[in-house]
């Protein structure tokens, strides 16, 4: 679906593996992972079709320095998206430039988003923007 999804849009009562989960330990918490990438893990060493789709990517880094933060403020029950914020297409991400319109924000595809992170745990993405996970 072509749209922004968040944590509310599938709420973890239907996700069985998350709800299994948060039943039998009511406090844990439950970070989704975007596509994990950083280092050798590049979308461009990968097969990949639809380049005029957004990516969500998350540098490992960042997933890191996400749970060290949640262990650091005592977080207990939440549920976040971790996910880059910015959403480059595939083609920009494995090319290293913005295509001539800048897509980059542009809902063209399923995005996710991770506003609820950020918000809540006042964290700031190491790596915000995919196309710079290289560097």
């Amino acid at each position: 679906t072509p749209k922004e999804f968040t944590e509310d849009d599938v709420p973890v009562e239907e996700v069985l593996a998350e709800r299994l989960i948060k039943a039998a330990y009511p406090h844990i918490n439950i970070l989704r992972l975007a596509g994990l990438m950083g280092c050798d893990r590049q979308l461009k060493n990968y097969k990949v079709s639809n380049l005029d789709l957004p990516v969500n990517h998350v540098h490992y880094a960042d997933v890191c320095a996400v749970i060290k933060a949640m262990i650091e403020q005592r977080s207990s029950s939440k549920l976040y998206n971790v996910v880059a914020p910015m959403h480059p297409s595939k083609a920009e991400v494995i090319s290293g430039r913005l295509a001539a319109t800048d897509t980059t924000n542009a809902t063209q595809g399923k995005t996710v988003a991770s506003r609820k992170l950020i918000s809540e745990l006042g964290y700031k993405f190491k790596f915000p923007n995919p196309m710079l996970f290289d560097q």
